[in-house]
């Protein structure tokens, strides 16, 4: 099976965190909200929006480098167990390639 490099999905990663995130845009839109009703900064909401793309970004960049953390390859190591199979098939006891004769 064909797997991706470490650099495809990024964006469609980001961009589902940013939305299971929902909690920000609940803030964000108290702050709008509070922005119009109270003439607080407009600032305010940028600093929330900001803040919320720099969590989601961190968070983002941390899953994804811990998925590639444990993606190495183990060595192959060498079969010390005497009663398991051999490399031909049935255990024949002869692991030359002239057929078992």
């Amino acid at each position: 099976m064909r797997k991706a490099g470490g650099d495809h999905g990024f964006f469609l990663c980001f961009l589902l965190n940013f939305i299971l995130h929902w909690e920000w845009a609940l803030l964000l839109a108290v702050v709008v909200v509070l922005h119009f009703w109270l003439h607080l900064p407009a600032f305010i909401i940028w600093i929330v929006l900001g803040l919320w793309l720099l969590f989601t970004l961190v968070l983002t960049i941390l899953v994804s480098w811990g998925s590639s953390c444990g993606s190495e390859p183990t060595p192959e190591q060498k079969n010390r167990n005497p009663y398991s199979v051999k490399s031909r098939p049935y255990g024949t006891g002869n692991d030359n390639n002239d057929g078992g004769q």
